[in-house]
Formats: C-alpha cells, sequence, structure tokens
C-alpha cells in the first residue's frame, strides 16, 4: 500500500492548549495542521467528542480558537524504555474561520515537517 495523502500539511509542535467539553482541560498540542491537530493527554475523550480548542501560535497576535471533532484514541502503552508511552486523541477541526486556517498553516509551513 502507498503512503497516505494528507489533504493539509502537518508538523510536530509543542504548544499549550486549553479547551472546554463540559470541564475545561489545558494540554498540549504536539502535531498541527491546517485540518486538524493531536492532543498528547492522559485522559483523552471518547471518539466522536466535540470540543472548542483555544491555543497561541508564537508570532501571531490573539489566540486561534476552533472547534474539533475527536476522530481517534491513543491510549498509553510501554514506551521503548518501559515507561508509559504517549496518549492522546487525533481531532479533526469542524468549524474554524479561514482566517485561524491561514495563520495555522503560516505557521506549520515554518516548521519541520512531519509524516
Amino acid at each position: 500500500m502507498g503512503k497516505e495523502k494528507r489533504k493539509h500539511p502537518r508538523a510536530d509542535v509543542n504548544l499549550d492548549v486549553s479547551y472546554r467539553v463540559e470541564n475545561e482541560y489545558a494540554d498540549r498540542i504536539t502535531n498541527l495542521s491546517g485540518g486538524g491537530a493531536f492532543i498528547e493527554t492522559p485522559r483523552p475523550l471518547w471518539a466522536d467528542t466535540v470540543l472548542t480548542l483555544t491555543f497561541n501560535l508564537p508570532d501571531t497576535p490573539g489566540p486561534i480558537q476552533v472547534r474539533a471533532k475527536v476522530m481517534w484514541v491513543m491510549e498509553a502503552f510501554p514506551d521503548e524504555q518501559g515507561g508509559a508511552g504517549a496518549s492522546g486523541m487525533g481531532l479533526m477541526f469542524v468549524d474554524i474561520s479561514e482566517d485561524a486556517r491561514r495563520k495555522i498553516e503560516a505557521y506549520v509551513a515554518t516548521q519541520e515537517p512531519s509524516d
């Protein structure tokens, strides 16, 4: 099989994020594109959950706020050193302004691309 083709270029990042469903949470975005993000968290939400994210991009004025849907969840598993690996959730942006998408895409373009 060939490599999966993504619609939006993505980059590994390390950004603080707050998000709200019924409660408010604070974690890290570790992968970002104009179409979605991966949040590393010890308490991933259920697939299909819709949440509101707020985060800042370096050198970009004002916070970015988007609504996203949890598309998949990754549970923690042991890493090569025997410690707990990362857990988190893959999100697809479902309500994002064109301005926010442009800012995200411009920021991702300045980062090292990820697969």
